[in-house]
């Protein structure tokens, strides 16, 4: 696929990532926050779910004993091709200095 046709691809889809991006940030999922542990738990198995919407395997959530779960996925469907890994947070920060707007 050419660099133009992934630009394509991704203008065409933003509108929609954006309304998922603030479904996303509408779970109050502030993980320094112990009172908010089932809010992170949500929004892992939303983003888990959207994944495997989004076509990508396994995806589930994976959760040790005392600590907030994180989201697991692949797609090994293009042998001899290099591996991405893409790590990001899914939780949030509390309100803070700085902050103009509730984050929710």
């Amino acid at each position: 696929m050419t660099t133009e046709r992934v630009a394509a691809r991704a203008a065409a889809r933003l509108d929609a990532s954006v309304v998922r991006l603030c479904d996303y940030l509408r779970i109050p999922a502030i993980s320094c926050e112990p009172e908010r542990a089932d809010d992170v738990r949500r929004l892992a198995h939303r983003i888990a779910d959207d994944l495997g919407q989004l076509g990508l395997d396994h995806a589930r959530v994976l959760e040790l004993d005392g600590a907030l779960p994180l989201v697991v996925a692949d797609w090994l469907r293009a042998p001899g091709k290099p591996t991405v890994l893409v790590y990001g947070h899914l939780d949030l920060q509390p309100n803070g200095d700085g902050w103009s707007s509730p984050p929710h």
